[in-house]
């Protein structure tokens, strides 16, 4: 008589008569940033200063401000380029700033900049993981009712466009946000200069962000 055998490798959900998924759900701090960027700024070889938005605590931004970030000796480039700027409390609630220029004009005189505010919190949180989907992390209000749906909605609808064409999530209003502060020196360590840019002369000492902006072609 044959006999056929079966081994765990060959085995399909398909071949058990019961069978289900496993989910785990965890109460967590999960990190939560929202970035507001300035329109486009075309900035000249004498100018120092960049347009920021201003970040309010707890509700939309719809304000901005100029801060310096550029010294005497700035050299055109012709790939994008990325600055981490600390910026000052007058900015409201930010964690720090980034400066995006784009590449020079071909004169080498001007080139279009934008500044954009990072708002950085530590948010109460539902991590969720299951064998169907990866890692779902859910900020939420708090409160025993988390697992019955009662998750607190982020989306304040429309009152964050000067268009009132699109939405975006605000803090919650019950402060549960904290602040979190990115030292300059972590953020320079996740931007390290890239391993392309020593064998790609046209991005020449370009960071993985430079180099990631650049290939893509934002525009």
């Amino acid at each position: 008589m044959l006999r056929r055998f079966y081994t765990p490798s060959t085995l399909t959900i398909s071949e058990y008569k019961f069978w289900n998924s496993l989910e785990v759900l965890t109460i967590s701090q999960i990190p939560i940033v929202r970035v507001a960027c300035s329109e486009g700024q075309n900035i000249s070889t004498t100018e120092k200063t960049v347009s920021f938005t201003v970040m309010p605590e707890g509700a939309c931004w719809n304000s901005f401000d100029s801060a310096e970030v550029f010294s005497d000796d700035e050299a055109p480039s012709n790939y994008i380029q990325t600055t981490w700027a600390p910026l000052p409390e007058r900015f409201g609630f930010t964690s720090t700033g980034l400066v995006v220029e784009f590449p020079w004009s071909a004169e080498n005189d001007s080139r279009i900049v934008t500044g954009c505010s990072v708002d950085a919190r530590w948010a109460k949180g539902l991590v969720s993981q299951s064998l169907v989907f990866n890692v779902i992390l859910q900020p939420f209000g708090g409160g025993p009712d988390y697992l019955s749906g009662a998750v607190s909605t982020l989306i304040d609808s429309k009152s964050c466009s000067a268009k009132n064409n699109w939405s975006i999530f605000t803090p919650l209003p019950n402060c549960s946000w904290s602040h979190i502060d990115l030292d300059q020196g972590w953020l320079q360590a996740l931007t390290p200069v890239s391993l392309e840019s020593a064998t790609d002369q046209l991005f020449q000492n370009a960071s993985t962000l430079e180099y990631l902006l650049s290939k893509n072609a934002i525009d």
